[in-house]
């Protein structure tokens, strides 16, 4: 068996330089995740702040 070796792994591999370009499609989805994201944050949030006002 072979001893480990300590090294640096990328975690990307084959990167494409430069710049990625998007499809409309992937932005449109991008952006659907990110709303969903954001309202998940917000009714998070709420949520904290109503039980403070109604637990005390």
């Amino acid at each position: 068996m072979e001893p480990a070796v300590a090294r640096a792994v990328p975690l990307v591999r084959d990167a494409a330089p430069g710049e990625v370009m998007l499809t409309e499609e992937q932005r449109r989805k991008n952006r659907r995740t990110g709303l969903l994201l954001a309202a998940i944050a917000l009714v998070f949030f709420l949520g904290v702040i109503v039980r403070k006002v109604w637990v005390g």
